[in-house]
């Protein structure tokens, strides 16, 4: 098995000439060089010596001499930020060869290994603030506290590193926190937030930004108050009040594995009290089951949907399954047994076994694939110096793990890898029960349907299956078992399908209109064919094909979606979850929980995970809607809420990708935070709070930088590229069609000079181009426009804009004309020309009619009413007319019903895959109204 490669031997042979003879050197020696490419490509660049790993590997080199006091004094006397983030990422190769070369050559064990990982991340993050605290404290002073102690800033290690479990090439969870607010003691004094702001700033740019030597850590800040759009940190007290006020049950979670690094000792005193009382209540806390059940819901749905067999870690029966066992037992017990709140896996586990709450032996076997699967992990990732933990996809690279790993044949690593994650997916599953299932109906099922199924009906009473045609149905079953499908099926499968199939027939023929339910939801069964896993699901929980029946009978569009997506019957399986609307926080707790579950780099991962949420909340508002639940305003709200939530994670994510290869921009000498200094504005349904179920979303980018200045990075280039290429990044995020297809529709037309226009563009630039060349229908446009996404300076800049755009002096008469000019255009292209019919929204009296009304409206009067300014929503600026006096009560009442009922009527067509063309007589009342209105403001004079 040493010679499984031998191409991988001569790749060595050549890059490393003074190792010809390499294979007869030491085992351990062969087991770094064929196990990491990493460490070779050092060695052949001479960025390490091979002395270095010779020390390494005979033991008289440590880590705590290569992090040791001089080499932190050494850092610390640099002065230059250049110098030392060098300095930093040279020392870093160092320690990660030593860490790499010590794990293949197995002169560690795992918990040892992850230990010593975790430990240099420690080093690192410290000599990093220390460094960058020291060089603000000499331009602006020490930050002390109100009795005179000199403050530092406070990080919490998270996750992995909260638990000093760090792997080879972990990215680092970090919230960063102060004591108290104050300013700093010197004539330069600034406030403490922004200080330790600065200092967050700094060690975020030395440890995460890639330069030529590399980085240091992938720096991961989405844990802090608020994720991504919190602030960066936060003093003592308003950390506690978000934990205790806006905590969510899975942030309970996650600070059950905080770790306080290096900070005095009264700050780590404060620290941990704040996350004990909420990590841990001081009673046995069983109210956190539901919250922990979601979570484990939300694992299981995850693997069966996105199908990670080879992940180590995120697929059944990995790492993250394990972990989620013994943090179970944590929050739930932990507030009263003391010895269950160490962040450490490996501490915990001997605790359970002694308080009688797991017994040994299955504690041992966990332990045993934990460890394992970590070993398994680490050679992944010695490979590349890469964050992944999926085993390669070709029969060489899982050979060369499987050698590491000790094995002689890759069929018996394969063999004791399906072990481990065996045993550790059939714990996961009996740790946090799903609630009781109700099977009664699964037996109670009469032998028609079977007989209907198997189309053994000649001797049947046709009546008594409940179809209006009875042959319709037998010819959509028989498609289906006469399917080449069918017969590829294994024998399991096929059993499944004999037991599903005649209960979907007997649920269908139950439902008011059993004919049109059937088509509806006979494709789910053909979609489903080869997923008997949805089967089962249905069969094991009767009230998921019950849900399914209910809401396929009143929209073929959801049918439809469930046909498409079949991973969406996973909601069905809460009722009380499906038809309660969730509020705009919950939907950003949601989503932040969702995404976090990822490595911050992993973009198709990302993409993956919010189409499926946006796919899942789509349902939920269109469940509430259908059933009574929400009337029309809620349901645009929430759909507005899903998308402003979704915008705010995309601009997120993609600046993250941005800056880790061009580095962020830089106003004042300073590299700017996340999404500042940009913003997303929003127009038409989404600026006007009216999103439908279909719409699209028109956007524009504004950023407010010196679009000549550079972003500081391996790979500079100037503010308007890098902002150019931001919005391009967000356009492919929402827009790029993938199995689950697309987020969003995008149209950024409305952004200045339209597509030929550059597709971000600079507030200076946006300013002049409203002020000076922008077109009326631009104007009108504005009115609905408001910033969604990024930065809140930058959107109060954008609304301060706005209002003054809107309250220009106009001649009344020129604007009449260029509006009704403008709708005239989009009558003759758009309206209907069959006098028997009504199109909701662009025939005459209709909704386009309504908006064009309101906006010129708001053209002409807003300069004496500055309050006409302050909504976006139609319903909103007509009841501002009659504050000023524009319109009588009765006249806004009038045309604030007729808005509500055509776009009801839009929602209710649209759910039924129908056009918004409807009988000419159907609004007539709405129409008359709405016509009288656009006779006395717009064709009157």
């Amino acid at each position: 098995m040493q010679t499984f490669d031998l191409a991988r031997s001569e790749k060595l042979a050549e890059q490393l000439p003074e190792l010809q003879h390499w294979q007869a050197s030491s085992p351990q020696l062969q087991l770094v060089l064929m196990g990491s490419d990493y460490v070779s490509g050092l060695l052949a660049a001479g960025r390490v010596e091979l002395s270095l790993l010779s020390a390494i590997l005979d033991e008289s080199l440590t880590l705590s001499e290569l992090c040791s006091e001089q080499a932190r004094a050494e850092l610390m006397a640099l002065s230059d930020e250049a110098e030392f983030n060098c300095a930093l990422r040279q020392l870093r190769q160092r320690t990660q060869t030593l860490l790499i070369a010590r794990d293949l050559a197995r002169l560690s064990n795992t918990q040892q290994t992850c230990r010593e990982i975790s430990e240099c991340a420690d080093f690192f993050i410290e000599i990093a603030r220390d460094w960058h605290q020291q060089q603000l404290s000499q331009q602006f002073g020490e930050a002390r506290s109100i009795s005179g102690e000199p403050l530092s800033l406070a990080i919490l290690a998270m996750g992995k590193l909260g638990g000093r479990e760090l792997n080879l090439s972990s990215d680092i969870d970090l919230v960063f926190c102060f004591r108290e607010a104050g300013y700093t003691q010197s004539e330069k004094q600034i406030d403490h937030q922004r200080y330790f702001t600065k200092i967050g700033q700094g060690i975020i740019r030395s440890l995460d930004q890639t330069t030529a030597e590399g980085f240091v850590y992938r720096v991961d800040m989405r844990l802090r108050p608020y994720g991504s759009s919190g602030a960066l940190v936060s003093n003592f007290d308003s950390f506690e009040q978000y934990l205790q006020s806006q905590g969510r049950p899975w942030e309970r979670y996650a600070m059950a594995k905080a770790r306080v690094i290096s900070s005095s000792a009264q700050d780590q005193q404060i620290l941990r009290q704040q996350l004990s009382s909420f990590a841990f209540r001081r009673y046995i806390d069983f109210s956190v089951i539901d919250s922990l059940r979601e979570i484990k819901s939300l694992i299981k749905s995850e693997n069966k949907r996105l199908n990670r067999v080879d992940n180590v870690k995120l697929g059944r029966g990995g790492i993250r399954e394990i972990e989620f066992i013994f943090q179970s037992f944590q929050v739930v017990r932990g507030g009263r047994e003391i010895r269950l709140q160490s962040p450490s896996l490996f501490a915990v586990a001997p605790q359970l076994v002694e308080l009688g709450l797991m017994d040994g032996e299955t504690v041992d076997a966990l332990l045993n694939a934990y460890c394992f699967l970590r070993d398994v992990e680490h050679r992944i990732q010695a490979w590349q110096d890469e964050q992944s933990q999926t085993l390669p996809g070709d029969e060489r690279g899982r050979g060369r793990i499987a050698w590491l790993m000790g094995f002689s044949e890759l069929s018996e690593f394969e063999t004791e890898l399906a072990r481990h994650r065996e045993l550790a997916s059939t714990v996961f599953s009996q740790t946090i029960t799903d609630e009781p299932r109700d099977q009664s109906s699964r037996f109670k099922l009469s032998p028609i349907w079977y007989s209907l199924w198997k189309m053994d009906i000649a001797e049947a009473d046709l009546d008594a299956f409940g179809y209006q045609s009875i042959q319709t149905v037998v010819e959509q079953i028989h498609a289906v078992r006469s399917s080449r499908v069918i017969e590829q099926l294994t024998p399991e499968s096929r059993q499944r399908l004999d037991e599903f199939a005649p209960r979907l027939l007997a649920a269908c023929a139950a439902a008011d209109k059993p004919d049109e339910t059937l088509e509806r939801t006979w494709p789910l069964l053909k979609s489903i064919i080869r997923r008997s896993a949805y089967m089962v699901m249905m069969l094991e929980h009767p009230q998921v094909m019950g849900e399914l029946i209910k809401l396929a009978a009143l929209s073929p569009w959801i049918a439809e979606q469930f046909v498409r997506h079949p991973a969406l019957l996973d909601e069905l399986m809460n009722a009380q979850r499906l038809y309660s609307p969730p509020t705009r926080e919950s939907l950003q707790s949601e989503i932040r929980e969702q995404l976090m579950r990822l490595n911050w780099d992993d973009l198709e991962g990302h993409m993956e995970v919010l189409r499926y949420y946006r796919r899942a909340h789509i349902l939920r508002v269109a469940a509430c809607e259908l059933t009574g639940r929400l009337p029309l305003t809620q349901v645009s709200d929430y759909l507005t809420w899903l998308a402003e939530v979704i915008l705010e994670q995309v601009v997120s994510i993609a600046w993250a990708q941005m800056t880790a290869k061009h580095g962020a921009p830089v106003v004042d000498g300073a590299e700017i935070l996340e999404g500042d200094h940009f913003c997303v504005l929003a127009y038409g349904k989404l600026g006007g709070i009216e999103l439908g179920y279909s719409s699209d979303l028109d956007i524009v980018f504004i950023h407010d930088t010196d679009a000549f200045s550079s972003t500081q990075g391996a790979k500079p280039i100037d503010h308007q590229t890098f902002f150019s290429r931001l919005g391009q990044r967000i356009i492919h995020i929402l827009a790029t069609e993938m199995p689950s297809g697309r987020l969003y529709e995008i149209d950024t037309r409305l952004r200045p000079s339209g597509n030929s226009g550059p597709l971000t563009s600079s507030y200076v630039a946006f300013e002049k181009y409203q002020l000076k060349s922008a077109w009326v229908w631009e104007h009108q446009a504005l009115v609905r426009a408001r910033p969604v996404a990024g930065s809140g300076a930058l959107a109060k800049k954008v609304n301060r804009l706005r209002h003054q755009i809107l309250g220009m002096n106009r001649d009344r008469a020129t604007l009449r004309s260029e509006v009704v000019g403008m709708r005239d255009k989009m009558k003759a292209h758009l309206s209907n020309k069959d006098p028997q019919l009504f199109h909701l929204k662009h025939d005459k009296g209709g909704m386009v009619d309504i908006e064009f009304m309101v906006q010129f409206l708001v053209l002409a009067y807003a300069q004496q009413h500055v309050e006409m300014a302050r909504y976006t929503d139609n319903i909103r600026l007509i009841e501002s007319f009659v504050v000023t006096g524009i319109l009588s009560e009765t006249q806004a009442e009038q045309l604030i019903s007729a808005y509500k009922a055509y776009r009801s009527a839009g929602h209710r067509l649209a759910l039924q895959q129908h056009s918004l063309q409807v009988s000419a007589q159907e609004f007539a009342a709405s129409r008359e109204v709405v016509t009288a209105l656009w006779q006395q403001y717009l064709d009157n004079e």
